[in-house]
């Protein structure tokens, strides 16, 4: 067999040197594992900055996603359907079969020219205050209207009178139609933090007829505490 001359032995472990040179360029580029208790996986022992960096990344990614699973403020339907007369009333309420009757909702017929009151307790989910109220209805065909919503609010134990952080004077909206109206003044009520809360609807009749009541709705947005 011929010898290789000196030369040639060179290039082969300069060859050889390289080859093992790149298969260990992987494992050099590979993510660091960090310094158990110092820095976490991914960032190089003394980079103290990075690591810092990493920990608020994962904070931010978990504020959001709360964030996203927050509560929301949105319209709450209560049952006009539990909506009862003043004591003293001499209007009438019944209701007539939903989905199939002319009316279609709670109706409430006076026998005259009149002013009347319905009333309903309210509960809220735990957490939601109450900034509003709708009102969703089918006036008389002489134009009888829900003139006013007023919101009570009594304190624990209950005594009177209660506090009313909600009394908006509602405008007619014409002779039978059909429309929904909100309270616009700024209002929040909790119940949870200042006691029971109760829903007041003024009725205005023009004649002897109805007027329909087809929903009611609180607008309710969370509390936010200090």
């Amino acid at each position: 067999m011929p010898r290789r001359s000196t030369p040639a032995l060179l290039l082969a472990a300069l060859l050889a040197a390289v080859v093992v040179t790149a298969a260990a360029v992987p494992s050099a580029l590979a993510a660091p594992k960090g310094k158990p208790g110092v820095t976490p996986p991914g960032v190089p022992p003394g980079q103290p900055f990075q690591a810092l960096q990493k920990e608020i990344d994962g904070l931010t990614t978990q504020v959001q996603a709360l964030q996203a699973t927050a509560p929301q403020p949105g319209l709450m339907w209560i049952n006009p359907l539990e909506l009862t007369l003043g004591f003293s009333s001499t209007s009438t309420a019944v209701l007539d079969l939903v989905g199939s009757g002319t009316q279609q909702g709670l109706v409430v017929t006076s026998t005259g020219l009149t002013a009347d009151v319905l009333q309903t307790g309210l509960q809220v989910p735990l957490g939601f205050a109450i900034t509003g109220v709708r009102v969703c209805y089918a006036s008389g065909a002489t134009g009888s209207f829900v003139n006013a919503a007023q919101l009570v609010e009594f304190t624990v134990p209950p005594t009177l009178p209660g506090a009313t952080p909600l009394n908006d004077v509602l405008s007619s909206p014409g002779n039978a139609t059909i429309t929904c109206v909100d309270t616009t003044s700024a209002v929040s009520v909790d119940p949870s933090a200042g006691g029971p809360v109760y829903l007041s609807l003024g009725l205005t009749f023009t004649a002897n007829e109805a007027l329909v009541i087809r929903g009611v709705g609180l607008h309710l947005s969370p509390v936010s505490h200090p």
